[in-house]
């Protein structure tokens, strides 16, 4: 799933009319939904008000990274809320206990952060192992 995100994620940065090129993936698999989201069938998302990239508005959020987030959870069929927090620590935090299963928005990495993410992580894809 995780790969699926990121091929549709990579489209929306080429533009429009690159990601409309794209086939309509097929929806994921109920059972590897509910594995990736705790059972409730829906993926929480931690976000913080960062424009453009995300901001709160009447009805629930947008920007940028919501945008590609949706569009891309939209042609997986995979739905999900948005938890809000205040900073980048927080996100990663959410992620890291559990809270949510991931977090979206203006988010750098540092090496050491890195390091203690990707052993405690879920994902399994080449690219956490890297």
């Amino acid at each position: 799933m995780a790969e699926a995100v990121l091929v549709l994620c990579g489209a929306a940065l080429l533009g429009p009319s690159a990601a409309a090129q794209l086939p309509a993936p097929a929806p994921v698999d109920p059972e590897v939904l509910a594995q990736a989201t705790g059972g409730n069938g829906r993926l929480s998302i931690a976000v913080r008000n960062i424009e453009p990239l995300a901001t709160p508005d009447a009805n629930g959020w947008a920007g940028y990274s919501v945008e590609f987030w949706e569009d891309a959870a939209g042609r997986l069929g995979i739905p999900c809320d948005y938890i809000e927090v205040a900073s980048v620590a927080e996100q990663l935090d959410a992620v890291r206990s559990g809270r949510t299963d991931a977090a979206l928005g203006a988010i750098s990495i540092t090496a050491e952060e890195r390091r203690r993410s990707t052993s405690r992580s879920r994902c399994t894809t080449p690219a956490c192992r890297s």
